[in-house]
Order: C-alpha cells, then sequence, then structure tokens
C-alpha cells in the first residue's frame, strides 16, 4: 500500500499543539517524541546516522516554531472586549441578522452583531417566532430600551454550550419580548438576494412542511425549521451529518457548477477557473462559513487550481493545508465539533478506507458502488469514534444501513431542489420532492424502530477516549510502515481504551 505524506503535517500538528495544548505539555510531547524514536531504535528499525539526527534536528525546530507561531495566533486572534459579567442597559441598539434563526418550541434564535455608536459586539438573539419568521438575512433592528444580559448567570457553573458561545466571542444575551420597541429595516443589499429569494420561494411553495424544511437545510444551510424528532432520528441512525451544509453538499454544488462551466468554456482557461472558484466562495459564503464549508470549499479551491494547472493533488496535503489556513484565520474552530468531526471524517477517508478497497477488489461497477459507500461510512465511523463516545456517549449500531440508503436519496433530493429553485413552480418536481423526503422519513422511522439502534458507551474519564485514538494512529502507521513497535504500540492502547471503560 502507499503511504501518503505531506510536508504541512508537522507544522500542522505542532501549530495545533500550540493552539490547543497549555505551555506545562511541552515537556510531555517532547518526551513522547524521544521515546518514540528509542523505541524504534531498539527495534532495530531506525538507525541514528548522520543524517538522521539531522533531520530529526531540523524537524525538531520547525517543530518548536510552529507550536510558538500557534500560541501567538490565539493571541491574535482572541475576541476583543469581555463579555459583560452583569446586566447593562442600552438606550438604543442596532442587531443586523447575518445568519438564518433557529426555531425551537420557545421560540427562536441566532447569534448576530450587535452595534451601539462605534462599538460593535456578537450577541446570542433570542425572540418569538412569529417576529423570528418575518425576518430575512441581511435585515436589521432597532432596538429601544434594551437590556444586554450574561452570558453566564452568576453563581452558576457554565455549561458547554455557554463555553462554546465565549470560545467564539460572543459577549451578550438578548431576548426580545412581545413588549419590546423596535423598527425593522428590511434588507436593500444584493448580497443576500438569492438567499432570500431561495427561501421565500421554498417556505411559500405547496411542498409539505417536513420538505421544505429538509430543502432549506440541504440548500441553503438553514436548519431552523427541522423539527426535533427529525434531528433525534437522523442522530440515532449516524446520518445527522446530511442536515448540515458539509462536504457532500459542496461536492454535490462543485459537480453542478464545474459541468455546467465545462459545456461553455475549456475546464483549464483561467475564465473557468475563475468562475468555478467564485461560485463555490458565493455558495459557501451564502450557507454560512462553518468549517465543513471551509474545508471542503479550501479542498475543492486547492483541486480545481491544480488541475487546471495539470497537477494532480494529494488528498492529505490539501486537507492539512486546508486545517492550516483555517486555525490561520480562527484558532477558536479548534474547539468546534463540526471542526473536528470533518477532519477526523477526512482521516478515515485518506488512511482507513483504502485498508478496505485493497482488501476487496471487484470490478462489476454497481456493487464497486455499493462496497465504496459501505468502506467509506466504516471508514468515517472508525476515526469518529473517540469524538462519538466523548461527545454522545452512544453508538449508532444500523450507521452502514442508513448511508447506503440516506446519502443517494439526499443527493438526488438536493438535484431535484435546485432543479426547482432555478425554474418555474412544477407540480412534477413537487410530486417528487415530497416522495424522496417521505420515502427518506419512513425509512428512517422504520429503522429507528429496529432492536438496539444505538450502543451507549460511557467514558470514565476524558483520558480513556485518547487511549483508542492512539491505537487507531499506531496500528495504522503499522499497516503503512511494518513497524512491529507501532503494532504494540497499537494493540496495547485499544486494549487499555477497553479496560478504561
Amino acid at each position: 500500500m502507499k503511504s501518503q505524506h505531506s510536508s504541512v503535517l508537522l507544522p500542522l500538528l505542532c501549530f495545533i499543539a500550540g493552539i490547543g495544548v497549555d505551555e506545562v505539555f511541552v515537556f510531555g510531547v517532547l518526551f513522547f517524541i524521544a521515546a518514540t524514536y528509542l523505541l524504534l531504535y531498539f527495534c532495530d528499525k531506525v538507525k541514528f546516522s548522520k543524517d538522521t539526527w539531522g533531520i530529526s534536528i531540523w524537524s525538531l525546530i520547525i517543530g518548536v516554531l510552529f507550536f510558538f507561531l500557534g500560541r501567538l495566533n490565539v493571541e491574535w486572534n482572541s475576541p476583543t472586549g469581555n463579555p459583560i459579567s452583569d446586566k447593562v442597559n442600552y438606550d438604543s441598539l442596532q442587531i443586523k441578522i447575518t445568519d438564518g434563526l433557529k426555531f425551537t418550541e420557545r421560540g427562536c434564535w441566532t447569534i448576530a452583531p450587535a452595534f451601539n455608536g462605534a462599538n460593535s459586539f456578537d450577541v446570542l438573539l433570542n425572540l418569538d417566532s412569529a417576529r423570528g419568521s418575518s425576518l430575512q438575512k441581511g435585515d436589521t433592528l432597532l432596538l429601544r430600551a434594551i437590556s444586554a444580559l450574561p452570558i453566564i448567570k452568576a453563581g452558576k457553573e457554565p455549561s458547554k454550550w455557554d463555553q462554546y458561545l465565549l470560545r467564539q466571542g460572543i459577549r451578550a444575551k438578548i431576548y426580545i419580548g412581545g413588549k419590546t420597541k423596535l423598527e425593522l429595516k428590511k434588507n436593500q443589499s444584493y448580497l443576500y438576494l438569492f438567499y432570500n429569494l431561495t427561501h421565500q420561494k421554498i417556505i411559500s411553495s405547496s411542498l409539505s412542511q417536513k420538505s421544505k424544511s429538509l430543502l432549506l437545510s440541504l440548500l441553503i444551510g438553514d436548519r431552523g425549521y427541522v423539527d426535533k424528532k427529525t434531528k433525534e432520528d437522523y442522530a440515532v441512525l449516524g446520518v445527522s451529518h446530511i442536515l448540515s451544509v458539509s462536504g457532500l453538499h459542496v461536492g454535490i454544488i462543485y459537480i453542478i457548477i464545474s459541468g455546467v462551466i465545462s459545456l461553455l468554456l475549456s475546464k483549464r482557461s483561467v475564465l473557468a477557473v475563475s468562475v468555478v472558484l467564485l461560485l463555490i466562495w458565493f455558495y459557501c459564503w451564502m450557507v454560512g462559513f462553518s468549517p465543513p464549508v471551509l474545508r471542503s470549499a479550501l479542498m475543492f479551491s486547492l483541486f480545481v487550481v491544480g488541475k487546471s494547472m495539470g497537477r494532480k493533488s494529494a488528498l492529505l496535503h490539501t486537507t492539512c493545508l486546508s486545517a492550516f489556513v483555517i486555525l490561520l484565520v480562527n484558532p477558536l474552530y479548534l474547539y468546534d465539533i463540526g471542526f473536528q468531526l470533518t477532519y477526523a471524517a477526512m482521516l478515515g477517508i485518506i488512511f482507513v478506507m483504502p485498508v478496505f478497497s485493497e482488501k476487496w477488489k471487484v470490478t462489476n461497477f454497481v456493487l464497486k458502488s455499493v462496497l465504496d459507500l459501505v468502506f467509506l461510512s466504516v471508514a468515517v465511523q472508525i476515526t469518529l469514534l473517540p469524538f462519538l463516545i466523548y461527545y454522545f456517549e452512544y453508538l449508532s449500531v444500523y450507521f452502514v444501513v442508513a448511508n447506503l440508503v440516506i446519502v443517494p436519496a439526499v443527493a438526488l433530493l438536493m438535484y431535484c431542489g435546485i432543479v426547482y429553485v432555478l425554474l418555474p413552480v412544477n407540480d412534477l418536481l413537487i410530486y417528487l420532492l415530497d416522495s424522496l423526503v417521505l420515502f427518506m422519513d419512513k425509512f428512517c422511522e422504520v429503522l429507528c424502530n429496529w432492536p438496539f439502534t444505538t450502543f451507549p458507551i460511557i467514558v470514565s474519564s476524558a483520558v480513556s477516549w485518547m487511549f483508542y485514538a492512539f491505537g487507531i494512529v499506531f496500528l495504522l502507521q503499522y499497516r503503512y510502515y511494518r513497524l512491529n513497535a507501532f503494532l504494540y504500540c497499537g494493540c496495547l492502547a485499544s486494549f487499555c481504551f477497553f479496560l478504561s471503560l
């Protein structure tokens, strides 16, 4: 099996360590590196020649430099201003709606920038569903005699949600009640025009409510209308990723855009490349720059540019480079679950999936397509396992079956949805969309009624799941490099993981 390498991998790992690891752990990292070299040395796999020592010292210098670059980047990009610690009253406050609203049983909410004269800061805005349903992206609310509340109430321990808000630089909460005095200034900018037109066409259509909510989520990233039961069913089946715009959705958009452009222009022309990149990034801006969307946009951009220059992009290299760029712009994304899951999934695709593909090779196109989807689901689930255990404490048992059906159905739903948005209203398309959504809904309902849909795993400590992560890394290294030290470490780490559950 051909091993994959990237010159960005070592700087990226050290850069991540600089962002997320406290300085006191530097000695632990250095000890781990030294122990690995010694282990390989005693296994008679690596001879410390003059060249080897030179490469090791040079790698160590690069690692230290990028570690401190990560520390400096955190300081440079720290949110300006501190979150308020007590109630603050404002005579007037402007809030601009720049993201979709999320609807719940008690109302709706969104994160939006607030302006008080020359000062600006991000707030968590809460309001009733009636007012929220009338708002569009780009609208501005002018509030009179409004109060801003602290993220964490005095004397209360911060929840994970509170910690996430603080890390993202959210400084306050604002509640708009029925008696709140406000003026609404509708969007006048063309920047949000396509988003609002798409949103309005879907909402005002004769589609079923479930079809409307899924199309809004899949096409423009507005999950605010997806009901709680649908979210829970998709999460139980291990396919909740399709409800958020991610690599799958950006990939479908890229296929459509590149297919249309190739009919009009040469694929390698500067104009064609520019148009493809412009449309991809416009779509990503429209749905919101979440980490999975950013990762996909960056990787597709590198792929398109490399292809136009006649160069084949290495998947590991583009993945590492995209992660480095994202963290360079905003190091706080390291703590975002979307960032962690999307890159863990990419590691499964890069390192684990080829193991299955080379073990079971088939020539039949249909069978190969089915097996590739199975291998993809299993590979991604393997590398996601530490995060799923840590965050959700359960595993989906039927994730392979669900992905085999839901992923192709979602792709077909997106294709039909895009045609529906771009063309005049068509009864045949409405029937097809509603039928697809009804099929997906019934399939998930049946699958959720099967026995043992989830397997609970309660982690006794935050350290125990790390054993599994190290086990996977070392076992993959053995698979690629045939070093017995990696095999022993992988088996030991996996054994310790299951003992610690």
